[in-house]
């Protein structure tokens, strides 16, 4: 037999325990301390009997409640309540017949204790406790059908306004009335049992019926719905009236309920509150309640009508319509006209968004909603309404949309950065022979023909300008791999705007306000030099027929955690903010959406690639900046450039021998490009190496472990099909540990160096490479490794 003890004070719960083994010692006992482990214990496994002390009960558990917790667990659970001395027991006999269990006043005897468990395993005398119960429980749920039932009635008929109780049909069936309270019934002037047999035709004016269902899809959708409309007595009489209606379940049937009220009874303020506090509440929501009649064309306002218009009520009540709309700006004068006509025609609801020009020359966005009324004609009699500045809304709305839009113009040049990546990646491999090849047959002509040679070169030339090209793409794709220090920005800028000084076209001035004590940025140099000729240049170019002023300031700043929160790009913290505004034709704004976008440009054919200010756009994100651009046609042009300020810091300088040297050694290349292995072939022959190269991984790690000494230094290509550079690095490195390796790529893979340093690769070189270039990395690497092979051997 299982028994549960539940008691919060630890003493009275050991004590229980203890009598109740004394007598029942077989009994499987839990105690426990408070009601969740209480009820815990009986969803676990039911117990014969819960004993329960009354130290368990709160202000907030009553032993009602807690008893009935106990019962919606499992009806026949056997419970004996333990009490104290001072316990109120007439209370608790009324209790305990009410929900069926025992009581035990201490102090408790164990046998006592015992017997009363055990009469729980009688199955007659549970039987009797079940039947007893159930009589109880239909008797007080009768009792409480009866109670509830009138409740409902004197509530519905005590209410002032009509009530109607509608169960909603199937979907374009209407609804049918199964309830009416006294109020609606004498409005309508129907006896109750007949108004409860109508259709909704018999009450809704004819023209008014294509809104029913419209009117309870909205309530399906939104529960809760208030509109006026107009409804048919027994006499035929038309009575405007405002219908509060409020859709709930019941039985998993949809139900109706609605408020009806006559025009007037929902303009006042409640019972109980004077009009003077009515208009302050109103005034406090920031609205500006209206009424217009037609017929008088007269206007009573309400509410927060200084802080909306910063008007006077009187101002505004002494104005004809005409005068109204002066306060309502020209461009959406008519809209809001067309709207309220329509809702005159129809009687119906308008919502209209608008522009309203406030007393002081400000603009604000305000959202006008109401309804025109009918007269007992039925026709437009007055409009009541409720305008709602929404300036704020409409700003965060343009702000959100300003930040999606920036995130997904982020997300459409990654995906273009990622294409560009891999046709740099082809092309530096196409440069690559170009270069090399090239490179070499100049040296073998050594000044012989002359013409063929001057051919050459411009070959060679072209080819370095497509060099050049690459890397701006691959600055804009943000793979450059290009090395970032501390800078001083205002020493670049200061130097960029010397040179534009000495060709400044006439008409054109450079104001300089940059601040020399603004902050350093981690930067490349050249970039940033790059950055700030494109600002200008555009500038320049923008005020090359007006002439005008471009000014460049440079200054530190904090980012806001609200300005960040719209600028996706940008975190909270110190940056540098450098802005070049010039004073020229200007942009709209479909074109400032796409300024940053690769190719695009605006110049005539032959002035500009469009691939300039998209490397701008690169530069900066790989700076871990932002770029912000606010243009107005016929007024120029604003660059905001946010890159994160740093700390100084102090560097060491750095030298780099690159005389170009002989050498003798064994070279493998492995490059799945044949031209790149035919220009390494004949450029590190000529310069005495001995060459071997090989067009696909595997072919070269079959030569080397064939013989991992046959070879000083290997070449690898990092893009190749089916394996990668580094991985042949690594498993090179498991044939012969030590053999330096040099990589080739086309373009940033953002490869960590210690990683590379743990495959063994001593160097990466980004394509396309010129002889020089290529002889002095090799002889670099190779005298390093001899260097650190003779300390390793001499024991330093």
């Amino acid at each position: 037999m299982r028994l549960v003890v539940a008691a919060t004070h630890r003493g009275r719960r050991n004590l229980l325990c203890q009598k109740l083994s004394e007598h029942l010692p077989h009994a499987l006992l839990v105690p426990v301390s408070s009601p969740e482990a209480l009820e815990e214990a009986i969803r676990s496994d039911t117990p014969r009997s819960i004993i329960l002390s009354a130290d368990l009960c709160t202000m907030a558990l009553s032993p009602d409640s807690l008893t009935d917790t106990i019962r919606q667990c499992n009806p026949d659970i056997h419970i004996v309540w333990v009490l104290p001395r001072q316990a109120n027991a007439p209370l608790w006999l009324d209790r305990a017949q009410a929900y069926d269990f025992d009581i035990l006043v201490q102090p408790v005897n164990g046998l006592v204790l015992a017997q009363r468990c055990l009469c729980a395993q009688n199955d007659a005398y549970r039987l009797q406790l079940a039947n007893k119960r159930l009589a109880m429980l239909a008797q007080r749920r009768s009792e409480s059908l009866y109670e509830s039932d009138e409740r409902y009635r004197l509530l519905l008929n005590s209410c002032s306004d009509g009530v109607m109780v509608a169960r909603l049909e199937h979907e374009g069936d209407g609804y049918k009335i199964i309830e009416a309270n006294n109020q609606l019934c004498q409005m309508l002037c129907y006896p109750r049992d007949e108004f409860l047999q109508l259709q909704p035709k018999d009450i809704v004016e004819s023209r008014r019926m294509k809104y029913v269902n419209a009117r309870i899809e909205s309530l399906r959708t939104y529960r809760h719905l208030f509109f006026e409309t107009v409804l048919i007595s027994r006499d035929g009489r038309q009575i405007p009236v405002g219908v509060t209606a409020r859709l709930f379940s019941f039985s998993q049937r949809p139900y109706v309920i609605c408020l009806v009220r006559l025009p007037g009874s929902y303009e006042v303020p409640p019972p109980g509150i004077s009009a003077q506090a009515y208009h302050t509440v109103v005034k406090q929501t920031g609205q500006l309640i209206y009424e217009y009649t037609f017929a008088t064309e007269q206007i009573r306002v309400s509410g927060a009508i200084g802080q909306l218009t910063g008007h006077t009520s009187a101002k505004i009540e002494a104005s004809n319509l005409e005068s109204l709309l002066t306060f309502i700006h020209e461009d959406d004068r008519q809209a809001v006209v067309s709207a309220l006509a329509g809702a005159a025609d129809e009687l119906g609801l308008y919502d209209i968004r608008y522009r309203i020009i406030h007393a002081s020359g400000q603009i604000r966005h305000v959202e006008d909603a109401g309804i025109v009324l009918p007269d007992e004609t039925g026709r437009a009699a007055r409009i009541l309404g409720s305008v709602k500045d929404i300036t704020e809304r409409v700003r965060t709305d343009e702000e959100r949309q300003q930040a999606e839009h920036a995130v997904q113009h982020s997300k459409r040049l990654e995906s273009l950065g990622v294409l560009a990546g891999g046709i740099a990646h082809d092309f530096n491999n196409i440069l690559a022979a170009i270069i090399g090849l090239t490179d070499l047959s100049i040296q073998a002509l050594d000044g012989a023909n002359p013409e063929v040679l001057e051919d050459l070169r411009e070959s060679l030339g072209a080819a370095h300008r497509a060099k050049n090209l690459i890397k701006q793409i691959l600055a804009f794709s943000r793979q450059s791999g290009e090395e970032h220090a501390p800078l001083h920005l205002h020493r670049v800028v200061r130097e960029a705007l010397g040179l534009f000084r000495a060709s400044l076209p006439s008409g054109v001035k450079i104001l300089d306000s940059v601040d020399p004590r603004s902050g350093m940025v981690m930067a490349n140099a050249t970039q940033m030099h790059q950055v700030v000729m494109n600002y200008c240049t555009n500038g320049l170019q923008a005020m090359s027929e007006k002439g005008g002023i471009l000014e460049v300031r440079l200054e530190n700043v904090e980012v806001t955690r609200r300005f960040a929160d719209i600028n996706p790009k940008l975190r909270p913290g110190p940056y540098i903010k450098l802005t070049v505004a010039d004073r020229g034709h200007g942009m709209d704004q479909n074109v400032v959406r796409r300024i940053f976008d690769p190719f695009f440009t605006t110049k005539e054919p032959g002035k500009g690639t469009g691939m300039g200010l998209a490397m701008v756009y690169g530069i900066i994100a790989n700076h871990g900046g932002a770029v912000l651009v606010e243009s107005t046609q016929g007024q120029g042009t604003e660059f905001c450039t946010y890159l994160p300020r740093v700390e100084s810091v102090l560097q060491g300088e750095q030298s780099t021998d690159m005389t170009v040297q002989r050498g003798t050694e064994r070279v493998l290349v492995v490059d799945d490009e044949q031209s790149v292995r035919r220009f390494c072939e004949r450029a590190l022959s000529q310069l005495g190496y001995a060459v071997s190269t090989e067009g696909h991984p595997d072919d070269a790690l079959k030569l080397i472990k064939a013989d991992p000494a046959a070879f000083d230094i290997i070449i690898t290509d990092h893009h190749m099909p089916e394996m990668s550079g580094t991985n042949l690095a690594r498993r090179i490195k498991k044939l012969r540990h030590g053999i330096p390796i040099i990589l080739f790529t086309g373009f940033s893979q953002n490869i960590d160096d210690a990683e590379a340093r743990k495959s063994g690769i001593r160097e990466i070189v980004s394509k396309p490479v010129e002889v020089s270039q290529l002889a002095g990395t090799l002889r670099r690497v190779l005298d390093d490794t001899s260097h650190a092979a003779g300390e390793e051997e001499n024991g330093c």
